[in-house]
């Protein structure tokens, strides 16, 4: 394992929130009926549960551990698609690929089942982790057209047996999250950092005039970011910095926020 002296190891690095179901009065809401029973909806919880940095990289490792132990080689030839909302996992996912010199190719809901499958075909991905169970169902549905693709990990932590028995008899692996972590762990691999030419992530456009194309960013350009928003916000290096990838009309926006 990477052995190493983490400054801010016990603060807070990456929050989330849980899904809870809440009750309003209907009488509330814009709709014309004023019946008072009560209707149960999906919010989220407003307080956040954080890991620390320490947890974020030891998480990171065990992930990157676990591809190895699925076959990808170390280094640029392997590349490891997201498939998912903004979580946790999806940070975690792109720094083990990091600390293993792996590519990072995001995909979206909102980019069409031809325009995922030329990514995963153009890009020879052959693992892809989503955040629940429905993509793994739309990734079923264009088995036929994904030759490279042979392991997919789910993020949440449980999928159906129907499901499970799907990708299982199409030939594919299925691990859960915590799997491919306890994978890792199992047999610990020497971490191979990425170099600073070499490619961190391909953002693919939208495709407004064919198929979406990709676009590299090199492992130098984030760390020249990272360094300009020292320089030019004037931050101190113990300042907190908030750093979130969205997806926005079929683009990728970086959003930057200091504390």
């Amino acid at each position: 394992m990477l052995n190493v002296k983490i400054v801010s190891a016990k603060r807070s690095c990456l929050g989330y929130r849980e899904k809870i179901e809440t009750e309003f009065d209907e009488r509330l809401s814009r709709r014309k009926s004023l019946e008072t029973t009560p209707v149960r909806v999906e919010t989220w919880d407003p307080h956040y549960t954080w890991l620390t940095y320490e947890e974020v990289r030891h998480a990171a490792e065990l992930m990157g551990c676990g591809f190895v132990q699925l076959g990808l080689p170390t280094g640029q030839e392997a590349k490891v698609g997201i498939y998912s909302n903004n979580r946790p996992e999806w940070d975690i996912t792109q720094l083990a690929c990091c600390m293993f010199s792996y590519v990072v190719v995001p995909l979206y809901d909102s980019q069409s089942v031809e325009a995922q499958t030329y990514i995963i075909n153009q890009t020879e991905l052959k693992t892809i982790c989503v955040d629940n169970e429905a993509k793994i169902e739309k990734l079923l549905k264009a088995k036929s057209e994904l030759p490279t693709l042979e392991t997919i990990v789910c993020f949440d932590g449980r999928v159906s047996n129907a499901t499970a028995g799907l990708v299982q008899a199409h030939g594919w692996k299925l691990l859960l999250y915590e799997q491919l972590k306890a994978l890792g762990e199992e047999k610990p691999t020497p971490i191979r950092p990425a170099k600073p030419d070499d490619m961190f992530i391909i953002l693919y456009t939208s495709g407004t005039t064919g198929m979406p194309k990709g676009v590299v960013l090199k492992q130098k350009s984030v760390a020249a970011e990272v360094e300009s928003i020292y320089r030019v916000f004037k931050v101190s290096r113990l300042s907190v910095v908030s750093w979130l990838l969205v997806e926005m009309k079929d683009e990728l926006f970086d959003l930057l926020v200091l504390f």
